[in-house]
């Protein structure tokens, strides 16, 4: 009677341990620094209530591309490029606004009309050198999107709050391939979302990494104290289904492993710089 018991509980672990395997599909982490602070904290509700009076939720979902052309911005091949790629990054999906100097336009009065002209006029080449002369004494372009040697040119693009990891994939993909496919001589990219898919990435490598390493050190633990191999068999697998079981229920309740959860996996995540593509 006791075997059958025993033999029908270890067939019932077994069955919920395979159907747990299914959730950890889904298991999702999630990069929120907001998550650090305890809720209630002052300073988080301070933070909070300043991003919705200022609305500067959108400023932080930057992407700030640099491109470099070796003989100077000035040149008409490089500004169609730029400007290419500046209307290829306006027209993706979620995408909010752009700052490019090839599609501003300079606004002014001439008498009592209103006028606009662009801010570099790409295709007269002619006026280059008064275009140049315009933006080198404007501090606002000088010191925002234009290198001090003059051979580099900063685009800013923001895109929208709360993106799939799917969407930032297109949004971050179509942008390299379209920056390799015009061909400038260097290029250079940062984004808070290209952040946050390469710290879940490493994040969920090291977690398989780590998991399996530890799941080693326990067996090589068990087997000094034990000396058998047999012994080791069922605290190993009393682990292993706890885990499962562990990330299953996460992955089902909805929920996410955060940052605060991911935690000890963070030694090993290495987060880039401005870094070329």
């Amino acid at each position: 009677m006791n075997e059958n018991k025993s033999r029908n509980a270890v067939i019932v672990i077994l069955l919920i341990t395979l159907l747990s395997l299914i959730p950890l599909r889904s298991l999702k982490f999630e990069f929120n620094i907001e998550k650090l602070f305890p809720a209630g904290d002052t300073e988080l509700a301070f933070f909070q209530e300043f991003q919705q009076r200022f609305s500067s939720q959108i400023d932080d979902e930057f992407i700030f591309i640099g491109l470099k052309n070796n003989s100077g911005i000035f040149d008409h091949d490089f500004l169609v490029k730029t400007d290419s790629l500046s209307k290829y990054i306006s027209r993706l999906d979620n995408i909010i606004k752009i700052y490019s100097l090839t599609a501003f336009n300079l606004i002014y009065f001439n008498k009592e009309e209103l006028n606009a002209r662009p801010l570099i006029h790409i295709d007269r080449p002619e006026m280059y050198a008064a275009d140049s002369v315009y933006l080198f004494q404007s501090k606002e372009y000088r010191n925002l999107l234009i290198s001090k040697d003059g051979k580099s040119i900063a685009i800013a693009a923001f895109n929208e709050q709360n993106l799939s990891d799917k969407q930032k994939d297109i949004i971050l993909n179509g942008i390299k391939q379209k920056m390799d496919a015009l061909g400038f001589d260097e290029t250079h990219i940062t984004a808070k979302i290209r952040v946050e898919r390469i710290y879940i990435s490493e994040i969920e490598k090291n977690l398989k990494k780590y998991l399996l390493l530890s799941l080693l050190a326990i067996c090589m633990a068990l087997f000094v104290l034990f000396r058998s191999v047999k012994t080791i068999i069922l605290p190993l697998l009393i682990i292993v289904v706890t885990i499962i079981w562990a990330l299953s229920f996460i992955a089902v309740t909805g929920h996410s492993l955060d940052i605060t959860g991911s935690l000890p996996f963070l030694p090993a995540v290495r987060l880039p710089r401005v870094s070329s593509v």
